[in-house]
């Protein structure tokens, strides 16, 4: 199983612990036709064009059928998928085609950008500056 990961999830993330990382290995890599978002705390992916591109983890898991659904069912729930929060799509990578899940709210006045990990280590001042015009409502940093 092919599995995409761009925020949350990602090795340093808070639910890393949610992937079997014993039973597989992954990649970082910066992949075509996903365009990741700042939504609060949490990343969000759409998917997109070519052009658009995102840095995430692909996974090559080895899970029996199995264990595959159940960890499905365990990300889906994770998700929001029965919520409406986020769907399960299918991207392709240079290794073939894997699942990501993508967002599907509004990201109309969202922060568009390419890594989660690299956002993750910016300054808060940095944070607002970027994010300026983004939202409805002004961020001040005292």
């Amino acid at each position: 199983m092919r599995l995409v990961v761009y925020g949350t999830l990602r090795k340093n993330g808070p639910l890393s612990w949610a992937l079997p990382r014993h039973l597989g290995e992954y990649e970082v890599m910066e992949v075509s036709g996903l365009r990741l978002y700042v939504l609060g705390d949490v990343p969000g992916a759409k998917l997109g064009s070519e052009s658009d591109k995102a840095v995430v983890e692909l996974w090559e898991l080895n899970l029996s059928k199995a264990k595959e659904l159940a960890l499905l069912r365990m990300l889906d729930r994770m998700e929001g998928v029965r919520y409406g929060l986020y769907e399960r799509s299918y991207i392709n990578t240079p290794k073939g085609k894997a699942l990501v899940y993508t967002y599907c709210g509004n990201v109309e006045r969202c922060l568009q950008i390419r890594d989660w990990e690299a956002w993750q280590k910016k300054s808060y001042r940095e944070k607002a500056q970027m994010l300026k015009g983004t939202l409805e409502v002004g961020i001040s940093i005292i």
